[in-house]
């Protein structure tokens, strides 16, 4: 059976989402239908964990980002586009992201969601940033 939650499929390959997601499902208050709570939780825990610039082993992430997107249903998309990228475009600069090189790292469908939540938050394309 396929995982059923998108992080599953992110921890599967990055151990440090893995590591944190197993003691964050241990938590006996977890509740696994609150997906975009959990998506939003690891979001702000990968930025806190963010050096020099990136979030921990950025690429790799971009990478199986882009994965789950590409194989996510249309609530699935919508619930990592708006727990994952939202929040890298609203907190990442306070956490000293340099935004254009997590830009550049996202495949095709995570630049896309990016280009469009960036216009909807800041009232400006993302080329204009």
């Amino acid at each position: 059976m396929a995982p059923s939650h998108p992080i599953d499929l992110l921890a599967a390959r990055l151990p440090i989402v893995a590591e944190w997601w197993a003691g964050y499902r241990a938590d006996p208050t977890f509740d696994p239908v609150l997906r975009r709570l959990h998506l939003a939780e690891l979001s702000r825990f990968l930025l806190n964990e963010a050096r020099e610039g990136a979030l921990p082993d950025q690429a790799r992430f971009c990478q199986v980002l882009e994965s789950v997107l590409t194989d996510a249903d249309p609530d699935t998309d919508d619930t990592v586009a708006l727990s994952v990228i939202e929040e890298f475009i609203v907190n990442g600069p306070t956490h000293g992201i340099d935004a254009q090189r997590l830009y550049d790292d996202l495949g095709p469908i995570a630049r896309s969601h990016w280009q469009d939540l960036y216009k909807y938050i800041r009232h400006e394309p993302w080329a204009a940033a």
